[in-house]
């Protein structure tokens, strides 16, 4: 993020942008998730056109997607292996 020609925006004026609430995006902005520049109280965040702010959306989406996908395939192998140890444990009996 480099270059003074670089225009900035506010929260209220990114969270517009983006159809979020501004809580959502000082949260984003506080957790690193937004390229953002703290002054003072007020966080300054470079602008990007919106089609490139949309195609980082959908690759966002995308990966929550596939962490999704990934903890419901482990959530059930968990289930099936408690089953699996439940039975064991009767027939070891």
């Amino acid at each position: 993020m480099a270059g003074e020609d670089l225009k900035w925006l506010s929260v209220p004026e990114y969270a517009e942008m983006m159809g979020k609430d501004p809580q959502h995006i000082r949260d984003l902005c506080l957790q690193g998730e937004i390229e953002a520049r703290k002054i003072g109280r007020c966080w300054a965040i470079p602008y990007m056109e919106p089609e490139s702010v949309r195609a980082e959306q959908r690759v966002q989406e995308a990966v929550n997607g596939i962490v999704g996908a990934c903890v419901a395939f482990i959530d059930a192998s968990i289930v099936q292996l408690t089953e699996v140890r439940e039975t064991l444990k009767e027939v070891a009996r």
